[in-house]
Formats: C-alpha cells, sequence, structure tokens
C-alpha cells in the first residue's frame, strides 16, 4: 500500500529559538543520474493490445539551491514540538525527450479508479499489494536478470507488499518501477496527488514520474517527474520530493502533475524511478494512493475584495464572500515530506456569527497524514516579511474546526515568528496549552505577540499548525482543518 497527496512551500514551525542561517555560498554537490526518460518513435502507433514501454535514457541534472527562509525541522518532544532551521535543497533532474508517437487509436478512456478486483491492473485509488504485484513491474533495463513478486513479510502496512530483486551495478544503477496501461486505459491524476512508500536494503534514491497524452488516443505526448517535463501541456515540473532511500527503511515518496487540463486524465503510465544503487538489492513497493484534491468554492456573484492588513484593529479575515483567497495566507508542509494541499477558500464550514450568504472559511486538506512526524500549517506572512511588522500588545487568535485527528498522538499549536529585529526567533504554543486538538467543532486558539520573548515590534509571521507527533503509532487519516474569523487585536 502507499499514500498520496501533493503540494508544500517555504516553512516554518516549531522549534525553540532556531538561529536563522547564513545563505549558503557553496553548491551542493548532489548529481544523481536519472536514465528514465522516455525516447519516443516519431512514427510509433498505440493500440490497446500493445502498449508501447519508451527507453529509458536519459541524465538527470540535480542542481539543489539552497534558501536560508528558516525552514525548520520539527521534533515532536513531550513537551510539544520544538524546530531547527537548515536550507531546503531542491533537485532538478533533466531527462531529455525526443519524438512524439503518431496516435491512431480512436479509444474512449476509462479515466476513474474502479471497483476492479484487487489483482488487475486496471487503475485504482489505492495499490495495496496485499495479494498480488497488482499489474506493477519492472522496465527491464538492468541485465542479469529481475525477478518480480508480492511480499508478505517485508510491508510498509500488511498483509504485503511489491516486490523486485534488481542486480545492480555501478553502470546499471537505475530502474524503472510502473504499471502501464493499455492505450484507452488511464490513470485520472487530474486535481490529485500520489504517494508512495519505498523500501531498498540498498541505500540510494527514489523520484515519482508520469507518462501522459493529450486525449484518448494521444497515449504518450509526454513526461514529466519532479525536475523535468517533456511534451505539450507542461506547466513547470511536477510537484513532488527527490527521495534518499536509507537502506532498510521506509520512505515516502509524492507527486503531484503539472499539466494544462485535460492531459492529467490521460495518464498511461506512471511509477517509481529507483536510482543510484550500485549493488544488487531488493526493492519494496507499497500503499501507492491517489488521493484527489479539494476544489475550490466557484467564485461568487458579487463577491467582495479580502481585506490587506493594515494597524487598523482588531483587525479580522472573517472569510465571507471573498473573491479570492486573502493575500498573504498558504499551507506548508513545514520542510517535511508530506503532500500538503494548497490553500482553500471553502464554504462546506463556517464560524462567523451572524453570516447569511457565501460563508466561508479557509481549507487545508485532506492532508494524508501517514507517519509519525508529520505537520501541515496554515500560515500568514506579513507584508514588509522579514523586515517585521509592530503589532505589541496584540494577541492573534482564530477559531478552527477539524474533521478527523492526524493519528493517535495528534497535536495542534499556534506559532509565531519575528525577523531580523529579533533573530528570527520562533516560539509556540499548544492549543489550550496542552496541544490537545479538538474534533468536530469550531474551537478558538491564541497566541500573545511577545510569546515567548519574541519581538513585537518585528513579526514576520504566525500560523497554526497541527501533527501526527513523534509518538504516533497508529490512528493515521486523512484530515480536513478549516481555519476561520483569524483576529488580530
Amino acid at each position: 500500500m502507499l499514500a498520496v497527496v501533493v503540494t508544500f512551500i517555504e516553512s516554518c514551525r516549531t522549534v525553540a529559538t532556531p538561529t536563522f542561517p547564513a545563505i549558503p555560498t557553496n553548491t551542493p554537490t548532489i548529481t544523481p543520474t536519472l536514465t528514465n526518460t522516455p525516447i519516443y518513435s516519431s512514427t510509433a502507433t498505440r493500440t490497446p493490445t500493445q502498449t508501447p514501454t519508451p527507453t529509458i535514457s536519459n541524465t538527470a541534472t540535480n542542481s539543489p539551491t539552497s534558501s536560508a527562509t528558516n525552514s525548520p525541522t520539527v521534533t515532536n518532544t513531550p513537551g510539544g514540538p520544538t524546530e531547527t532551521n537548515s536550507p531546503t535543497n531542491t533537485e532538478t533532474n533533466t531527462p531529455t525527450v525526443t519524438g512524439t508517437p503518431t496516435n491512431s487509436p480512436t479509444i474512449t478512456p476509462t479515466n476513474s479508479p474502479t471497483n476492479t478486483p484487487a489483482c488487475s491492473s486496471s487503475p485504482l485509488s489505492a495499490y495495496t499489494f496485499d495479494s498480488c504485484p497488482q499489474g506493477w513491474t519492472l522496465d527491464g533495463t538492468v541485465p542479469g536478470g529481475e525477478t518480480i513478486s508480492q511480499s508478505s513479510t517485508t510491508f510498509h502496512t500488511g498483509p504485503g507488499a511489491w516486490e523486485g530483486i534488481i542486480n545492480f551495478d555501478a553502470t546499471n544503477n537505475s530502474e524503472e518501477i510502473n504499471i502501464n496501461f493499455p492505450c484507452g486505459t488511464f490513470q485520472n491524476l487530474e486535481g490529485a496527488a500520489v504517494t508512495a512508500w519505498v523500501y531498498s536494503t540498498v541505500a540510494g534514491n527514489a523520484q515519482m514520474f508520469c507518462n501522459y497524452g493529450t486525449g484518448p488516443a494521444a497515449c504518450y505526448a509526454g513526461y514529466q517527474n519532479p525536475g523535468y517535463c517533456g511534451g505539450t501541456g507542461c506547466v513547470g515540473n511536477a510537484i513532488g520530493n527527490y527521495a534518499t532511500l536509507a537502506a532498510n527503511t521506509w520512505t515516502m515518496v509524492t507527486f503531484k502533475t503539472s499539466l494544462t487540463a485535460p492531459d492529467a486524465q490521460y495518464v498511461s503510465k506512471f511509477g517509481i524511478n529507483i536510482l543510484g544503487i550500485n549493488s544488487p538489492a531488493t526493492i519494496y513497493v507499497d500503499d501507492v494512493t491517489i488521493t484527489t484534491l479539494a476544489t475550490p468554492t466557484p467564485t461568487p456573484a458579487g463577491c467582495v475584495a479580502a481585506p490587506t492588513f493594515n494597524s487598523t484593529y482588531p483587525f479580522i479575515w472573517n472569510n465571507d464572500n471573498y473573491c479570492t483567497l486573502p493575500s498573504g495566507w498558504s499551507s506548508n508542509n513545514n520542510s517535511g515530506t508530506i503532500v500538503v494541499p494548497s490553500l482553500l477558500l471553502s464554504t462546506l464550514q463556517n464560524h462567523t456569527i451572524g453570516c447569511s450568504s457565501t460563508c466561508g472559511s479557509l481549507l487545508m486538506g485532506p492532508i494524508p497524514f501517514t507517519a509519525a512526524n508529520q505537520v501541515a500549517n496554515v500560515e500568514y506572512v506579513f507584508p514588509n516579511t522579514t523586515g517585521g511588522t509592530d503589532i505589541t500588545g496584540k494577541t492573534i487568535s482564530a477559531w478552527y474546526y477539524l474533521d478527523a485527528a492526524p493519528s493517535n498522538a495528534g497535536y495542534g499549536q499556534m506559532y509565531i515568528q519575528d525577523g531580523v529585529i529579533g533573530g528570527y526567533n520562533y516560539q509556540s504554543l499548544g492549543f489550550g496549552g496542552t496541544y490537545a486538538l479538538t474534533i468536530g467543532a469550531w474551537t478558538q486558539i491564541s497566541i500573545p505577540a511577545n510569546q515567548g520573548g519574541v519581538d513585537p515590534t518585528g513579526v514576520w509571521k504566525f500560523g497554526i499548525q497541527i501533527g501526527t507527533g513523534a509518538s504516533a503509532i497508529s490512528g493515521f487519516q486523512n484530515v480536513n482543518l478549516y481555519v476561520d474569523d483569524m483576529t488580530i487585536q
């Protein structure tokens, strides 16, 4: 089985007095080689009974860039989470795609997962591999023999996982694990996030990818991974992580397409590139999950512009009848690997007393919590950013609504951080002073502007954070977090 979801962003989050790092002057030397770019024949004909298997031949250029934007890494302790700050590195993988196949069949696509028996190779919303490999295979580019099976002894969640035994060596050190549908059958990834869990007996790297079409008979029009997009319909690169696989450890890999509609509906092949393994290894894959993300509430007729922060107090964002998301507000994963959905305006829940029409709130969800130490933030950054904004003597409050707990050890807190003037001091305060979460009811939370010694004359940002906790072992689930009536007074 594997889990899904997508989107992230900068971060900030739980720490006791982090030190803001200087901007690195060196270039990190992470340069893995990706050998998984399809080479397409410009005369290929796709039919439902003959699925083209592109030959992978590319070299990824991974040039991580680091930015000192105070992206803390969370460590949860009995007294609540703490964090440290470290620059975020982003790898860029640049394969080369040549040719665009000519596709002649006229076939009506299957665009949504069906309740097909678990051992078929049809598109599903979750691949759990509990009884068979479910149509997932290897690209076959590593010589010396490869074996595919289902494991009932090594899995992320029981009772099974996909297993591949691959004879990697220094020359043949990458392989592709995928599910490849006949032309005319598609995995619909439009507005969806994909998560997968990968385990390798030898250390290496992993990232997800997809091949996509532009219509029912255009099955292989392009290729996309988090560092590259080749073909029509690209809107930048896909969103996702270039995961480091520690030996004998389950690691989550994430992916979300960035394609013009409707191309993401026509995913003919997707999977995981295993990279940088120089000796024979057994690879396990589990809990591949496709989560459809929430869609924003359509812009209401006669809507009003969301307010831009000013020093008239009390200053309130009530999220009612707004034409657009209020500026400065966003969601992020606190520099983690979980795919956090973009923040939306929603009318599914509302707290504002007295609202009678198009009553809304901010929504971050569904958030696919699957493991300990996963974090999701709803965050506001003041217009003056790190230069800081003076809110001396003020208290920040908000109302939140959760439809489920992230885990058996889930927690919630508000946080605040000053900018240059205060040395980037980050402080937090548990919901209700105890970090306890309220489920299914609107609950007010607050934090003073000078919490823990934060300089209130130069506040950079504040936010609401929920997480699974360091001791979480069960109860992981998708969670919708609504936030409303955010107030500074």
